[in-house]
């Protein structure tokens, strides 16, 4: 089939694409906070060609919810391979297709090795809609982690936390978060100077990007660090980075970082809305596509 324009060929990309889209979030609000598109929407909504680079329109998380993971791969298959692709993939997992080997994909996972793409994934950070405004009050609590047991390195980091830190662990992830529940993190939060941000089923955690709204300095615990826009990003200026296996360490390696929360705190202000809340992702990554 021949084209007359580019344009046209994305079109007929988003129109082919259009019916997997249809549907709206098939899950509750999360983070409870989030207000309006995912990222993965805001670039369906988007269907534009970036540079020589075609966008590949997938919700994927939705459609990942759905089991619809065949009849995406039977789309992809349709694209004419020998051109230039690009992707936006939020699900910790996406993509598990096979792509057209020039595809650029921007993820926030690292669970599986690309396929059929030659090209070197661009991380993302995993975002939501802005915190809800929130009345300054002092910050009384020196470290502070709510969440769930969704990954083993939670259940070490239990075992080396001070007694004065505040935290708070359910037994089991639920995407349903009752509003009373999220009032306590959000005062929690916004009360604590640090934030542990251990991984979970990712390697990941939208609590970093949360602890740098609250004004606290992110903790990230993991056995594998994800650290996007390094090329723009001084991570050692953001975050304390703690190896699982440094965890007996925990609040020593915290208390090093004292005198440095200011200015860290202040750094991670300097560059949010840039680089880390999720309009600027979505700039971020339209820029870093049309490259």
């Amino acid at each position: 089939m021949v084209y007359t324009s580019k344009m046209e060929y994305q079109e007929t990309i988003n129109n082919l694409f259009a019916p997997l889209n249809e549907s709206k979030a098939v899950y509750p609000p999360y983070p409870l906070y989030h207000k309006g598109p995912y990222l993965e929407e805001k670039f369906v909504q988007h269907g534009k060609k970036e540079g020589d680079r075609y966008l590949i329109p997938v919700f994927w998380t939705n459609l990942y919810k759905e089991h619809k993971n065949e009849l995406v791969q039977n789309l992809i298959n349709k694209l004419d391979p020998t051109k230039k692709y690009y992707c936006v993939c939020t699900h910790d997992d996406a993509p598990l297709e096979t792509l057209p080997s020039d595809t650029l994909v921007f993820r926030v996972g690292t669970r599986h090795q690309l396929r059929g793409s030659t090209v070197a994934p661009i991380q993302i950070p995993c975002t939501a809609s802005p915190i809800p405004p929130r009345p300054v009050v002092d910050k009384d609590i020196p470290v502070s982690f709510i969440g769930s047991y969704t990954h083993p390195i939670r259940e070490q980091m239990l075992e080396h936390v001070n007694k004065d830190y505040v935290v708070m662990m359910k037994p089991q992830w639920t995407e349903v978060i009752p509003e009373e529940h999220f009032k306590i993190f959000h005062e929690i939060c916004s009360r604590s100077k640090f934030i542990l941000c251990p991984r979970g089923y990712a390697a990941t955690s939208v609590r970093m990007y949360e602890a740098i709204q609250y004004g606290a300095v992110p903790v990230y615990i993991s056995d594998e660090f994800i650290t996007p826009w390094d090329d723009d990003i001084d991570w050692d200026k953001l975050v304390i980075k703690v190896p699982h296996d440094k965890l007996p360490d925990l609040s020593f390696l915290i208390d090093c970082y004292s005198e440095k929360r200011l200015d860290m705190v202040e750094y991670g202000k300097s560059i949010y809305n840039r680089l880390l809340s999720m309009h600027g992702v979505f700039d971020e990554v339209l820029r870093r596509a049309a490259l």
